[in-house]
């Protein structure tokens, strides 16, 4: 006998739905036409550059912005439609935020804070009491119940903020850049820490920073946006290996891919009259944009017919290599070396590139 699926039209939905969303302030589009599906459990980085709309997009995902078109869907719930005015308010959508700037009540001690999204929602002192010692004891600071946030550093604050957000269970859970207010080894920290507890918690999270390390560090999923769009939606390591837009390709990595404007002569690509290889056969006779990883180029002491003369401007140690920064002309180029050339600020070094480039977009 065959086995028949058990799952539900409801188990297969995603997580979040948005469908043409769009949000305008006057007549400028802050969000213009995004959709997107996110999975149940997925943890969710919107990437992009300040401006770009990812900000927006949480605020109407949590319910502080209303879209001025186009729908959201939290599972088989309709939470907001710019077209049909329906909009849930944030304390009905089982979302939970955390905010950049924490947002904890400083007349409060650490219990009280955590303790008061559960008044609101009428569970019983018991439950109350049992559920904020559990989430307390969870991020590590279950010692600081009884004090106050001005008597705690700025990493146990974001930790107060984070149990707060979780302690009512929600299934949806929404991060506005909480780390960028913290140091560098604190940062990093914290990273491990919302995974581990996005991992407990099983809820879906979305995750709004510039950060491009948080983003493919953290993510399951990423949505690189620009003005207003997204530019490509998945997973970090397909946005690494096959940016889908010169944008993404030039955002996304530590350091980002290089680009160089070249022309197609006889079937051949031509940068500053050098050959840069052939041409790809769906390739026009149109300029293009060819992409090269930093890995894939080589800086040289002596010229020769595939390399450009570039300007030495930095030299920077990264997990014991070296991220080199040249000038070619007025653009940036970045190479990765196992060591620093010899040469000062100013120094003229040349270019060498690989037979062939890693992507090609059009112009």
């Amino acid at each position: 006998m065959q086995a028949q699926s058990i799952l539900t039209e409801k188990d297969t939905l995603p997580a979040i739905n948005i469908k043409r969303l769009e949000k305008r302030f006057g007549n400028n589009y802050a969000v213009a036409g995004v959709d997107m599906d996110v999975p149940p459990g997925a943890f969710l980085v919107l990437l992009g550059p300040s401006g770009c709309g990812k900000t927006t997009i949480l605020r109407m995902l949590a319910g502080l912005e209303e879209p001025t078109s186009g729908e959201i869907h939290f599972g088989d719930q309709q939470i907001a439609s710019g077209t049909s005015g329906i909009i849930v308010s944030p304390g009905d959508r089982d979302a939970g935020m955390v905010f950049q700037s924490y947002a904890l009540w400083p007349h409060k001690t650490v219990q009280e804070n955590v303790e008061w999204p559960l008044k609101i929602k009428q569970w019983s002192p018991d439950e109350r009491r049992e559920r904020v010692k559990e989430v307390l004891e969870l991020l590590s600071i279950g010692d600081l119940a009884a004090r106050y946030p001005g008597e705690i550093s700025g990493g146990q604050q974001q930790r107060v903020a984070i149990a707060r957000t979780i302690a009512p269970k929600p299934k949806v859970l929404l991060f506005d850049e909480p780390l960028s207010n913290l140091d560098a080894k604190l940062r990093a920290e914290m990273r491990t820490e919302l995974l581990r507890i996005h991992r407990l918690t099983g809820a879906t999270s979305v995750y709004v920073t510039h950060d491009q390390v948080e983003a493919m560090t953290m993510a399951s999923h990423v949505a690189v946006m620009n003005h207003g769009k997204v530019e490509q939606f998945g997973p970090p390591r397909t946005l690494y290996e096959s940016p889908a837009t010169r944008f993404v390709a030039t955002f996304v990595g530590t350091p980002p891919a290089n680009l160089v404007h070249a022309q197609i002569e006889d079937d051949r690509y031509l940068y500053k009259q050098i050959d840069l290889g052939p041409a790809r056969p769906s390739s026009t006779d149109t300029p293009c944009w060819l992409m090269y990883r930093a890995e894939a180029l080589k800086l040289c002491q002596t010229a020769d017919e595939r390399r450009i003369a570039v300007t030495f401007a930095e030299g920077t140690p990264v997990a014991g290599r070296f991220i080199i920064t040249v000038w070619d002309e007025r653009q940036r180029i970045s190479v990765v070396m196992d060591h620093l050339p010899e040469a000062q600020l100013g120094d003229q070094l040349y270019l060498e590139f690989p037979e062939h480039p890693t992507m090609v977009y059009e112009d």
